[in-house]
């Protein structure tokens, strides 16, 4: 019996088609939490990771020329890994999970938490997070809509919710389950002003344990 949402694997086949598109979620939102990922890194002494969510993973490429314009080298090398594995459900080369018993020192999570609905949030926060590392995890969630939104006009952001709802859910899950081994790392994004010709202006929050 399944333990996510029909809902759920429903939103999976949307992005499946949205990631038709190479323009779409290329993984580029790691790129402003680089620096602050790698003094986690530093700091918990990882060399493997897990990027959960992570879109086309562009930035782990070095021949993309995404990576090129925005990194003088691929992610991994720029964090110093030994070895990272991409996880993205909607992109065909990386929808593998890994297996129940591998263990990553270090789960980052960008931009992935807000995407998934709030009903399979404790299981994809427990069993497909945390339950990966061995170390530490890194979340970034946004906290209001977003401006992408599927064929049917349903906005992307399907769960969005004040973040000391997402801290009260992923602090349950933590210290219950995970504390003992798990350093956990959390910045929120919300919106303070939107502007149609300037995007999103966002204040971000820290949230360490």
């Amino acid at each position: 019996m399944t333990k996510l949402s029909t809902e759920y694997y429903e939103l999976v086949d949307e992005y499946k088609k949205l990631h038709s598109d190479p323009t779409m979620f290329p993984g580029k939102s790691t790129l402003k939490y680089a620096h602050y990922i790698k003094s986690i890194i530093r700091d918990n002494k990882c060399k493997t990771l897990l990027d959960y969510g992570s879109g086309k993973g562009y930035l782990y490429d070095g021949d993309s020329s995404y990576c090129k314009e925005n990194l003088d080298k691929p992610l991994h090398k720029f964090w110093n890994l030994s070895s990272f594995r991409c996880y993205d459900p909607g992109v065909p080369e990386f929808s593998k999970l890994p297996m129940d018993d591998e263990k990553f020192d270090i789960v980052v999570a960008v931009d992935v938490m807000e995407h998934i609905p709030t009903q399979d949030l404790e299981f994809v926060l427990d069993e497909r997070i945390m339950n990966f590392g061995n170390k530490a995890v890194f979340l970034n969630i946004a906290c209001y809509e977003a401006l992408k939104t599927f064929s049917n006009g349903k906005n992307v952001h399907v769960a969005v919710h004040e973040p000391n709802y997402w801290l009260d859910l992923i602090k349950k899950i933590w210290y219950n389950k995970h504390r003992d081994r798990l350093t956990l790392h959390i910045t929120f994004e919300e919106v303070e002003d939107r502007f149609v010709s300037n995007g999103i202006f966002k204040a971000h929050v820290f949230y360490n344990t």
